[in-house]
């Protein structure tokens, strides 16, 4: 859906109308059409669900570009959501011990919040089965979950899954990032700490902004 802001001669604007098509299809890419002076309102789009947004006046080749990745994601999103459909569900936390039933009723705290998740533990104490947990129990369960190892990864490349493709790549071979992957879903970053400073500051930037 290509969506302008400000529709002339209607009873709501854009955003009421993006409301509408995120609450019916969830899963429907929107990309927003902005003008100069609109560009805080396109912002408050994308953390609505839209896909993206373009501003006025625009390049045709931008918008087909931004179109495809729209379309990709989506697509992608789909296969996630059939895979995970046909695959038996290993996210289920057994007990019915004091210790188990504290853990469970932190997961459920966690999977109502909208906020960023820190997870801490030693190697195999289930950091992964939690986020899994969480996202199930969460509004976004039907969107993607993503998992994110920058173990044994360059910093060129962490910051390329990231935020995109090197600047020596051109524009219509970029390819969507880990983030535009997990848009509306779950993000897990597996072993934060081995992203280097720069680009945490980046994505620390990144969560706060959301954009």
């Amino acid at each position: 859906v290509i969506l302008d802001i400000w529709l002339q001669g209607s009873e709501i604007d854009g955003l009421g109308i993006l409301e509408i098509i995120k609450k019916r299809y969830p899963l429907m890419p929107v990309i927003i059409i902005s003008g100069h002076g609109t560009i805080e309102t396109a912002v408050n789009a994308i953390k609505m669900g839209a896909y993206d947004y373009i501003e006025k006046p625009f390049n045709n080749d931008k918008l087909v570009i931004l179109l495809k990745r729209a379309c990709e994601v989506t697509k992608l999103k789909r296969e996630n959501i059939d895979l995970k459909s046909k695959v038996i569900d290993k996210t289920e936390l057994v007990g019915g011990c004091s210790v188990t039933l504290k853990y469970k009723m932190e997961i459920e705290k966690a999977a109502s919040s909208s906020s960023r998740i820190m997870i801490h533990g030693k190697v195999g104490s289930g950091k992964e089965l939690a986020a899994r947990l969480i996202h199930k129990q969460s509004k976004r369960v039907n969107n993607p979950f993503i998992i994110f190892s920058p173990t044994c990864m360059t910093t060129e490349k962490i910051n390329q899954e990231l935020f995109g493709e090197s600047e020596k790549q051109e524009n219509n071979n970029k390819r969507p990032t880990i983030l535009e992957f997990a848009n509306n879903g779950t993000l897990y970053i597996d072993e934060v700490s081995n992203i280097p400073i720069p680009i945490q500051v980046k994505l620390l930037k990144f969560l706060k902004d959301q954009t």
